[in-house]
């Protein structure tokens, strides 16, 4: 491809616009805006796989069950147009088990914008050999314990589900004997109880959330005698979300984060972030943000931040976002909530 130089960084670069290369563009306009999916389970007895809860038996060559995976769940910026999508796939030798493939994906993609371009993308790819439900049903798969990750009802839930589905995929000390979705969540049959722990802690202090482990007696080990136990740890998600307002202390908090058993917002009282313990202390959801939220334009900057109310006024907002106020500009999207006359932006 001809280089032309990047109105922005100022390199000889290949344009994606008529003024941008790809770097600079995608800074401006992420190109992915989601990969969903970056594991494959593969029944090695019937030769159906599944990339998400409903296994298929239309088996294919491996690596275009890989393209079609990616494919499945790639999402991109409505403002491109995709061409065609190449991945080369390069294993990660130290990683692979038996039971379990680990790759680096390299994906080409082929884009129109402007003008055409390609983009390059590196994933983390695992494929998990195990048993389809229909194969299980004759098999006694061996496991040593249970993660038991709850509450489909939170946005985030596909969120934690796919982080401890790849904490566990890239463990070398453990592999999934079994997997089995509910109405509410999923649990994982793990072949190492000892790792279970240390997993679901993390995905417990990243998410927050009621954490707890017990064991219940399963055998007697016939040479040593000792009590052998199967262990199961729960993860169960807040029934809120961001946005929300709970009544928790005596206080009106919009939440803004959870993490571990704490829950993080702004005291609608006083204004002020506040950390509290929502699994020690009751709570009641007082609004859900999808009640009480809606879409606006962020109408001044400076001195201070406001946005258009539905009637169109001009009104003052705090910042609730990740992002730095210094990164808004007139005409942003957000996403506002309105309670007792203040309005709060949750989302850009």
């Amino acid at each position: 491809m001809a280089k032309s130089k990047c109105y922005k960084c100022g390199r000889l670069k290949e344009l994606a616009s008529n003024t941008l290369c790809v770097s600079c563009m995608n800074r401006e306009l992420p190109i992915i805006k989601e990969l969903k999916f970056n594991r494959l389970l593969i029944c090695d007895l019937c030769n159906a796989y599944s990339y998400s809860k409903e296994w298929k038996k239309d088996r294919k060559k491996q690596e275009n069950l890989i393209l079609d995976t990616i494919k499945k769940g790639m999402k991109l910026n409505s403002v491109y147009t995709l061409k065609n999508l190449e991945v080369n796939l390069e294993k990660v030798a130290h990683e692979t088990t038996e039971k379990k493939e680990v790759y680096m994906a390299n994906l080409m993609l082929k884009l129109s914008y402007e003008k055409n371009f390609q983009y390059n993308k590196e994933m983390r790819f695992v494929i998990t050999h195990t048993a389809c439900p229909a194969c299980q049903k004759h098999l006694g798969n061996y496991f040593e314990g249970t993660i038991q990750l709850r509450g489909r009802d939170n946005e985030r839930y596909d969120e934690v589900e796919k982080y401890v589905f790849n904490l566990v995929e890239t463990h070398k000390n453990v592999e999934i004997s079994k997997v089995i979705e509910s109405k509410t969540g999923v649990d994982l049959l793990l072949t190492n109880q000892k790792v279970m722990f240390e997993i679901m802690s993390k995905a417990h202090q990243e998410f927050g959330g009621h954490f707890e482990q017990n064991s219940r007696l399963f055998t007697k080990d016939n040479l040593t005698s000792k009590d052998l136990y199967r262990i199961t740890t729960l993860l169960r998600l807040p029934d809120f979300n961001k946005g929300d307002i709970l009544e928790i202390k005596g206080c009106k908090l919009l939440v803004t984060r959870t993490h571990g058993n704490k829950v993080s917002g702004v005291n609608l009282t006083t204004t002020k972030d506040q950390t509290l313990d929502f699994i020690k202390s009751s709570y009641e959801i007082v609004a859900r943000r999808t009640e009480i939220s809606s879409k606006t334009t962020i109408s001044k900057v400076f001195p201070n931040l406001e946005v258009l109310n539905e009637n169109y006024e001009s009104v003052p907002a705090k910042n609730l976002t990740e992002k730095s106020t210094d990164t808004f500009k007139i005409g942003f999207k957000v996403t506002c909530v309105e309670y007792q006359g203040k309005n709060y932006i949750i989302k850009v």
